[in-house]
């Protein structure tokens, strides 16, 4: 039996944020549960990773180089990978995309 995916989660700096960053991964953290593993660890191996920025800019997605390993999901305020997501259903939209991208 293989082991479940590392997700590695990140967080901006939070200077402009439209939602709450820390609230918003601990709502992620359940829907993966016994899919997924997480750490914040950044010195753990991980499989992929989640950035969780409080708003568009996300300059998380920026860095160059990324020290993250592919894939990354990114939250960018009340958006998931660019698209626009109402608030009640960013987790589950993030977690959705997490899951989809160890497919």
């Amino acid at each position: 039996m293989s082991r479940p995916a590392l997700v590695r989660i990140r967080f901006c700096g939070g200077c402009n944020p439209e939602i709450d960053r820390g609230e918003t991964a601990q709502q992620v953290i359940p829907l993966l549960k016994g899919r997924m593993n997480t750490t914040f660890d950044p010195n753990l191996s991980a499989d992929l990773t989640l950035h969780v920025c409080g708003c568009a800019h996300a300059c998380l997605d920026e860095e160059s180089p990324s020290a993250d390993p592919e894939p990354v999901i990114s939250i960018q305020g009340l958006r998931v990978n660019r698209e626009p997501v109402e608030k009640q259903d960013l987790a589950k939209t993030a977690a959705k995309a997490l899951q989809e991208s160890c497919i």
